[in-house]
């Protein structure tokens, strides 16, 4: 699993590895320890956003988030010649 890191901070990126894990956590009677330390930050991100920061910090965080995935997202695309 992939995080994003800035200002200090360390945010779980929901991607394609955080797609697997959800499904095998769901569904593996098999979960490693790298799984479940992958779980435990996910967790902890969403604990922090909910409960610890405030709307605009959160917003922040969300908007990072995204252009991550959009600018990931945008790499895979043009080495598969899409754009």
């Amino acid at each position: 699993m992939n995080n994003l890191h800035f200002d200090g901070m360390s945010w779980p990126i929901p991607d394609k590895d955080m797609c697997d894990l959800d499904w095998h956590l769901i569904h593996s009677e098999n979960i490693t320890k790298q799984q479940c330390l992958a779980a435990a930050s996910v967790i902890g991100a969403y604990m922090q956003m909910v409960l610890g920061d405030t709307p605009k910090k959160r917003n922040h965080v969300v908007k990072k988030l995204k252009m991550e995935v959009l600018k990931s997202r945008r790499g895979r695309d043009e080495m598969r010649g899409v754009l």
